[in-house]
């Protein structure tokens, strides 16, 4: 199918069972609507682009439910216009499930624990009230000056946060925060809305004077191609091939590679421990074939995902799981649109 085909396809599905099945119009679906309690109930449906065009990816979060009667119905008019999927686990882990870098010889702590300067993508960072992210990329903001990219739910983890809330890194790796080790101040965070649909899980924090950066540089003692290769520009999920090899630096996992399955994702469904579900519209997806070697883990949220190939910036990764595919399991990952996140915190990537 041709884009606008596929996009045209992708609302009528959605439309169709809210409307049918739900009982509630698009409309509200995006503005108002709490999310669906019923595991069985729920359906995410986005795109993904195959060689001759594009086609409609559903994601259901059980099988036996009205969810799965409609797309073994969609399945059988569409045919391979239609790739589904089921969403086992998907979550925003809680602070105690973030796994704690261990220190190495005489208990020094691996790199991303440490207090590095200047910072770098990859390394661990947070608020003083809830467990560590990752420093996801350096931006500018508009008038501000340079500031750090992460997920909100890092850099503003309760109802409590406030701008010029202080940002350490390390973030709270089992130890004290201390003065020395403060990087940043909140600057401003996506809210994130139980009702309708939420885009964005990201914030930005206002680097301190002082604190110096290497920008967007991938690290260049890493053990990958693009060590020492600078992040530039954006590109949309929406103009890859689904397959294509992504990238992300994260504060547990490191530098790990997944391939995109997704992108422009309605309607998913998250798991925000100590908050309730959440859902989220125009998300993109990575998967990666062995849960042994994960793409992202618990403590990787707000770290940038990138095309290693060309160096642009496609997402921010903020959510993880379990997606059965094929009758197999394999490890799902989520991110918000990279564009879609500087557009909603006014900033860009520092070059």
């Amino acid at each position: 199918m041709k884009l606008a085909e596929a996009q045209s396809l992708k609302e009528s599905i959605l439309d169709g069972y809210y409307s049918k099945v739900i009982g509630t119009d698009s409309g509200v679906r995006t503005q108002s609507a709490l999310p669906i309690e019923r595991p069985e109930r729920r359906i995410a449906v986005g795109l993904s682009r195959i060689k001759g065009g594009y086609r409609v990816e559903i994601r259901i979060h059980r099988e036996g439910g009205a969810a799965e009667s409609l797309t073994k119905a969609l399945k059988a008019k569409h045919g391979s216009a239609i790739n589904v999927a089921v969403i086992q686990r998907l979550e925003i882990a809680p602070i105690n499930a973030i796994r704690r870098l261990l220190g190495q010889r005489q208990g020094r702590p691996p790199r991303a624990a440490s207090g590095i300067r200047p910072i770098e993508l990859g390394l661990s960072i947070g608020h003083p009230d809830g467990g560590p992210g990752t420093l996801g990329a350096i931006v500018e903001v508009k008038g501000k000056g340079d500031a750090i990219l992460s997920n909100a739910h890092v850099f503003a983890p309760s109802s409590e946060a406030k701008s010029k809330d202080p940002i350490y890194q390390p973030g709270r790796e089992g130890r004290p925060l201390a003065l020395r080790t403060r990087v940043g101040a909140l600057l401003d965070f996506t809210a994130l809305s139980k009702t309708g649909a939420n885009s964005v899980d990201a914030a930005v924090a206002l680097i301190d004077e002082g604190i110096e950066h290497t920008r967007n540089v991938v690290p260049p003692y890493l053990s990958c191609d693009c060590a020492g290769k600078p992040i530039r520009g954006v590109v949309s999920a929406l103009s890859l091939m689904e397959g294509t090899k992504l990238a992300k630096l994260g504060r547990t996992t490191g530098y790990t590679e997944g391939a995109l399955t997704a992108q422009s994702v309605d309607d998913v469904t998250i798991l925000y421990h100590g908050v309730g579900n959440l859902r989220f519209d125009n998300v993109l997806e990575v998967t990666w074939p062995s849960l042994k070697k994960p793409f992202s883990e618990p403590g990787d949220s707000g770290a940038l995902v990138f095309d290693p190939g060309t160096m642009k910036a496609v997402g921010l990764h903020f959510a993880g799981g379990v997606l059965l595919r094929d009758n197999k399991e394999v490890g799902v990952s989520y991110a918000c649109d990279i564009r879609q996140v500087l557009d909603s915190l006014e900033c860009t990537l520092v070059k």
